[in-house]
């Protein structure tokens, strides 16, 4: 599906807690993408394609979506939900527009299942379709955003200079996540329209109702957590 995005001057800290060295990146590509002319004449150039990859559920289509939004360029979005032959026009027509409204940037969501199989489905239309749109962006001003769980899936001629030459890995955060940025997840719940809570709006509530790998039971202990 093809869906075009607009700018809504979103800025990394209002969506995405902790992360502070990928936030750090994403930002300093999209402030290039978004000012070209000045960066140019500091000898500053942008890859043609960034590639989010790591496990499920660790927030890289959020902070792809950040990352478009903070660059203010018009912002095209592929995902599959159509049957293979279908789905190769559809990624044509993707990048056409994309071409069509550029400066622009275009987000293959989930671009590892694009092709159904394995890492025998390597060289499957789809990826062969990337690869070439890519290759015919060369010069113009459409930069290339995706998202995948398992790189191994994906042929090692994507991830090359000149196509997806940028590749950030999103991990699960590790023990140094500090207990301010869990603050910082609850508060956001809290204040957001978006997510449902328990009754009550208090964190102890709304902690209670995280998953559990969000909430350790020993963060009760510590008082200062809750004021």
């Amino acid at each position: 599906m093809i869906k075009e995005k607009e700018h809504e001057g979103i800025c990394f800290d209002q969506k995405i807690i902790g992360y502070s060295a990928v936030k750090t990146e994403l930002e300093r590509l999209a402030n290039i993408l978004g000012s070209p002319e000045k960066y140019a004449k500091l000898g500053v150039t942008a890859p043609t394609g960034l590639l989010l990859y790591g496990v499920p559920g660790v927030g890289k289509t959020t902070m792809a979506e950040s990352f478009m939004e903070t660059t203010g360029r018009n912002c095209i979005v592929c995902r599959k939900n159509l049957p293979d032959g279908d789905f190769v026009k559809e990624i044509v027509g993707a990048f056409k527009t994309a071409e069509e409204q550029a400066p622009s940037v275009i987000f293959l969501d989930d671009l590892d299942k694009f092709a159904n199989g394995d890492e025998c489905h390597r060289d499957s239309e789809e990826y062969v379709t990337v690869q070439a749109c890519i290759d015919e962006l060369h010069g113009k001003p459409v930069f290339v955003l995706a998202t995948a769980n398992n790189i191994d899936k994906l042929p090692d001629s994507l991830l090359c200079s000149g196509r997806f030459d940028k590749l950030i890995e999103v991990d699960v955060p590790d023990e140094a996540y500090s207990a301010g940025e869990y603050r910082n997840i609850i508060d956001w719940i809290a204040n957001s329209d978006e997510v449902p809570f328990p009754p009550g709006n208090d964190r102890r509530s709304i902690l209670s109702a995280l998953p559990f790998e969000f909430c350790p039971e020993n963060w009760f202990e510590y008082g200062n957590f809750w004021k």
